[in-house]
Parts: C-alpha cells; sequence; structure tokens
C-alpha cells in the first residue's frame, strides 16, 4: 500500500475507532495497529490486568508481538 493511502487508512481507521468509543462501543483490533494507546486503554480497560498477569508469565518477553509491544 502506498505511503499516502496508508496514512490516510490509518485516519480513517481511527476516526471510526473514536465514533465507536463515544457510543461506549469497541472496536475489532486490526492489522495494521492504527489505533493510539488512549484508544486501546479507553476500548479494552481490563488490558491493565492482561498486562500484569503477562508480566507474571513471561517476564522476559519471550511471547510477544507488534499488539503487545505497542499496546502492552
Amino acid at each position: 500500500m502506498p505511503t499516502r493511502a496508508r496514512t490516510e487508512f490509518g485516519a480513517w481507521t481511527r476516526e471510526l475507532i473514536a465514533l465507536a468509543l463515544r457510543h461506549g462501543g469497541r472496536y475489532c483490533l486490526p492489522y495494521p495497529l492504527h489505533e493510539t494507546v488512549e484508544q486501546f486503554n479507553a476500548a479494552y480497560p481490563e488490558a491493565d490486568r492482561l498486562r500484569r498477569i503477562k508480566q507474571q508469565l513471561d517476564p522476559a518477553g519471550k511471547l510477544s508481538n507488534e499488539l503487545w509491544r505497542k499496546y502492552l
């Protein structure tokens, strides 16, 4: 995907996520990861618990991916 199209797609994705959050909704985690950290945290407040559990079970971060690196 060309850079301009990728940028526009990211902006469009964040706008749709913001709309869902304003109405008390959530969103399916897209790939690529365009949402902001704030949007992720607003949609998935229980992620804090998941972060703590993951830190206990995988302190070295061996089981990881882009989603974990960006949001968790």
